[in-house]
Formats: C-alpha cells, sequence, structure tokens
C-alpha cells in the first residue's frame, strides 16, 4: 500500500516557526511524490478553499484543501518542479509559484507576480507545462517581485523588513484564534487601501453617449497584475443609471 505521509502544518505559527516538513516524499515506489506546504490568505485566512498544482509535466495533480488558518498539503509529482499552484475559494482565484523546499504563500500579492509573468493568471496555469516549467527561470521571478515591491512602495504600502520575498516569506494568517503576522498585515493593509473613484459620462445601451452633470466625470484604478500601479479606466457614475432608465422608457 501507497503511503502519503505530511505534516499539514494545521497552525500557521508552526510555518511561521518552520518546525515542519515541507517536502515530504511520498512512499511506494513508482507513483511517489511530494507534498507542497503552503498557506493561502487574503489578510484572513483562505479556509475551506480549493487546492490545485500544475507541474512540467503539463498534468493536473491531486486537488486539497485549505485548513482554517489557510495552511494546506498538495501532492505533487517528484521532480516536477517548478508548479503553479491555485486556490480558489469560490469568490477569486489566486495564484502561486512553488519552486523550492520552501513554504509557499498564496496570496493577491503572489497574484500579482505571476501576473507579472503571464497577464492572464488563470489560463496561465491551466496550459503550464514543460516549456512554461523551463521558461519560468529564477531571474525572471525575481524580477516579477522586484516589479511588484516597487508598486507597493509606490502606493505608500511598503513591505516590512520580515517579507523579503512574497513566495516564501513566513506567513501567519489571520483567524478567529490568531492576529497575523507583519506579512498579513501587509496584505489587510494593501486591501484596506482607498481608490479613488471620480464619475464620468458613459455610453448607455444603445450606444449613445449622454453627458453628465458638472463635476460627474473621471477615472479609477483598477489593480492590473501586468502593470505596477494599477490600469487607469474609465467608469460610470450617476449619470449612467440615468440614461439607462431614460432609454428605457423610450
Amino acid at each position: 500500500m501507497k503511503n502519503f505521509v505530511a505534516t499539514t502544518m494545521l497552525s500557521g505559527v508552526l510555518l511561521a516557526a518552520g518546525a515542519a516538513t515541507v517536502l515530504v516524499a511520498c512512499g511506494g515506489g513508482g507513483d511517489d511524490g511530494l507534498g507542497v506546504v503552503g498557506v493561502a490568505a487574503t489578510g484572513a485566512a483562505m479556509a475551506s478553499a480549493s487546492v490545485s498544482a500544475r507541474c512540467a509535466s503539463g498534468t493536473a495533480t491531486n486537488t486539497a484543501t485549505t485548513s482554517f488558518d489557510g495552511s494546506f498539503v498538495i501532492k505533487v509529482p517528484q521532480g516536477s518542479l517548478p508548479c503553479l499552484i491555485e486556490v480558489s475559494d469560490g469568490t477569486r482565484k489566486l495564484h502561486s509559484i512553488a519552486t523550492s523546499n520552501s513554504p509557499i504563500n498564496v496570496t493577491p500579492l503572489t497574484e500579482q507576480v505571476v501576473g507579472q509573468i503571464s497577464p492572464d493568471t488563470a489560463a496561465y496555469f491551466a496550459s503550464f507545462d514543460s516549456a512554461a516549467a523551463a521558461a519560468l527561470t529564477g531571474s525572471r521571478i525575481s524580477t516579477a517581485q522586484t516589479a511588484v515591491f516597487a508598486a507597493l512602495t509606490a502606493s505608500g504600502n511598503t513591505a516590512p523588513a520580515s517579507v523579503t520575498d512574497l513566495l516564501t516569506s513566513a506567513l501567519v494568517a489571520k483567524t478567529a484564534a490568531q492576529a497575523g503576522n507583519d506579512h498579513d498585515k501587509l496584505l489587510e493593509k494593501v486591501a484596506a487601501s482607498s481608490v479613488t473613484v471620480k464619475l464620468i459620462a458613459m455610453n448607455d445601451f444603445h450606444g449613445n453617449i449622454e453627458l453628465p452633470a458638472a463635476g460627474n466625470g473621471g477615472q479609477v484604478i483598477l489593480p492590473n497584475p501586468s502593470v505596477p500601479g494599477g490600469t487607469t479606466a474609465t467608469v460610470g457614475g450617476a449619470a449612467y443609471l440615468a440614461t439607462v432608465v431614460k432609454n428605457l422608457k423610450a
């Protein structure tokens, strides 16, 4: 009988302390594998979320489920690193990269790192194969991280000294039973960053433009993994609803 043995690290505190085995051999011969351990969080832990991995073989591996503190362990084939990891809680999908025997994080910031490598992170994950794995060099990952760190600093969210690697720096996710560490607090700070919205004119359903009242105009900066600092986009305001209602009555 083949046995898959891994320390799941139900407590993020154990992860921070490094008191767990990260990549654990799975016994039993030809179907040997490794257990990739990590934590998924957005500030709060991503509990009961689905975890998937795709590695150099190009095929999906077994799936796993995160614990109450966002920790997980997922089996991948021996010798298959680097792997992409995807965590989905039904509302969002976040991605990260496993390249070594270090615990990995899956967060909105690792999503930004992956987005620097391929803007469509979901499609990149779905098509990840040996060619993509070969192109995923340490230098490329480092360049992506540098861009994300620069964007954080530019937005007033400079990473704390303890966070030197968004993929692997120790992360303790906040739960009802424990406070998050500095890495987790950075995630909360980024999530709470205000976005200034100025309302503008909006194209209605019929292709007509109706100008808004004075002061109802502007733009919003939206998060974009491929553009540090975000993408400037036009958004509708009060005039949009008025235009739609008018045309529905026509």
